[in-house]
């Protein structure tokens, strides 16, 4: 175990890319049981065939590096040899065959989807994998990692492991310190939970007031459930931390202030009501990049009542699927009430008007709102608000998200012409629809004209 917590292994993080964890964690078992897989190990600096471990546990990401035709990655895994349990740092290397379709020559005219002629030649070739070759090498040393037999040259410069591999050598022409401190590699050692939970103790009171979760894949949550309450704790972080699913042990951190959940995409609105629920003093809550998160995260982050900060900073997050599809009724916006926050920064393609009034209403207090481009020129085309108003408590300010230095001000209340809500009205009253149903003599509503006013009213 020496070997996992190596300084060598320390500073791959530094030169090697770490952005695609998360990935790698998700799709870890796929990963590494291609049926096509060569199992191997490096011995006195030969590479031979070997047995392979069962039942593998993941228990450290040293960096990996993904493209559309090739997966490498170096990680630390528990499994059992010959019924011995033993600990191994593995060189995962997996690329795909793939080839291109070949063109018809027989029919060289086809009809597309609104019946115009195109020729095939045209037509987009969509590559097709016709298999992957999968290589788990067992390194007995770090050095084994610089083997040219297992990575070329060009690749290793590619990856950064030639950079890594310079900086090792020159470290170590210098006096290394040994680092006491406790780290998330400590994890690593820990064979139970008792020994995780122990250990886990010691390691959140050395971290004071910021606890970074940041390249810990041995914790799910479960050993922390038993803590004592730790009062120290003002900051966490989670980033790829896709093993944790519960999060119930951040009731241990009463005074937590700052939470920060940064490609978790295990985290769906169920877990995320949990964490609220768990960390109730909360004042900022930063989200990066959580895929299975979208706009009715609003419903528990606006019922914490010291909340000051929200920032939503993701492309793809959902607000509205549709000028008629939403995510949260009328209803539930009218649930939604925050007197605290002051600061709200959404960087999402689909915010519309819509949400954003909403979002308004429910936040009294709120001064300053960071946007996307698109979102800040849409704003800017159809805010309408008192401008004789200079009181400095009704002031609004609206950011680039990007470039805060563009952006506008405005004057509370602020309105919002061309909302969709605006241009759609129920086709028929409740009252319209009772008239219906006594002339027509049905029992209920037909389906279309239920399905409508559902749309239209939610």
């Amino acid at each position: 175990m020496t070997q996992l917590i190596n300084w060598r292994l320390r500073e791959l993080a530094k030169h090697c890319p770490q952005n695609n964890n998360w990935i790698f964690q998700l799709n870890f078992e796929q990963i590494i049981s291609h049926h096509t897989r060569k199992v191997q190990h490096v011995l006195n600096g030969k590479i031979e065939e070997t047995e392979e471990i069962s039942d593998p546990e993941l228990l450290h990401i040293y960096f990996n590096h993904i493209t559309a035709e090739r997966l490498t990655a170096l990680v630390a895994i528990r499994g059992k040899l010959a019924e011995t349990q033993v600990d191994r740092l593995v060189l995962i290397d997996n690329t795909c065959e793939i080839e291109m379709p070949v063109e018809d020559t027989d029919d060289q005219n086809q009809e597309d989807e609104n019946g115009e002629i195109i020729r095939v030649s045209d037509k987009p070739k969509i590559p097709i994998i016709k298999g992957v070759n999968s290589t788990l090498t067992y390194l007995s040393l770090i050095g084994d990692l610089t083997n040219r037999d297992l990575l070329s040259r060009r690749y290793q410069k590619t990856v950064g492991i030639d950079q890594w591999w310079n900086k090792c050598l020159e470290m170590g022409q210098k006096k290394v310190t040994t680092d006491d401190s406790i780290s998330h590699f400590g994890f690593l050692s820990c064979n139970d939970i008792q020994e995780k939970t122990k250990y886990a103790n010691e390691w959140i009171k050395q971290s004071g007031a910021k606890l970074d979760f940041t390249g810990n894949y041995v914790l799910t949550g479960e050993e922390m459930l038993t803590l004592p309450k730790i009062e120290t704790v003002k900051h966490v972080i989670f980033d790829q931390n896709c093993q944790i699913t519960n999060f119930q042990f951040l009731r241990n951190f009463p005074d937590l202030r700052i939470l920060e959940l940064r490609q978790c995409q295990q985290i769906d609105d169920v877990i995320f009501r949990t964490i609220c629920q768990s960390s109730r003093n909360l004042e900022a809550v930063i989200l990066q990049y959580n895929i299975c998160l979208n706009v009715r995260v609003f419903l528990p982050l606006l019922q914490l009542q010291k909340i000051r900060l929200i920032k939503v900073d993701y492309p793809n997050f959902q607000c509205q699927i549709s000028p008629k599809e939403v995510l949260m009724s009328r209803e539930e916006w009218k649930s939604c009430h925050s007197f605290s926050l002051e600061q709200l920064k959404i960087n999402s393609e689909s915010m519309t008007l819509d949400v954003l009034d909403y979002l308004l209403k429910a936040c009294q207090n709120l001064k300053t709102i960071y946007l996307s481009e698109e979102t800040l020129q849409n704003v800017a085309k159809n805010v309408t608000f008192d401008e004789s108003n200079s009181r400095e408590e009704d002031q609004l300010n609206f950011h680039l998200m990007n470039d805060p230095r563009k952006g506008l001000r405005v004057s509370k209340p602020v309105r919002f012409k061309n909302m969709f809500k605006d241009y759609i009205t129920a086709p028929f009253s409740k009252s319209m629809l009772e008239k219906i149903k006594q002339n027509s003599g049905q029992q209920s509503v037909p389906t279309e004209i239920e399905r409508a006013v559902t749309d239209y009213t939610k």
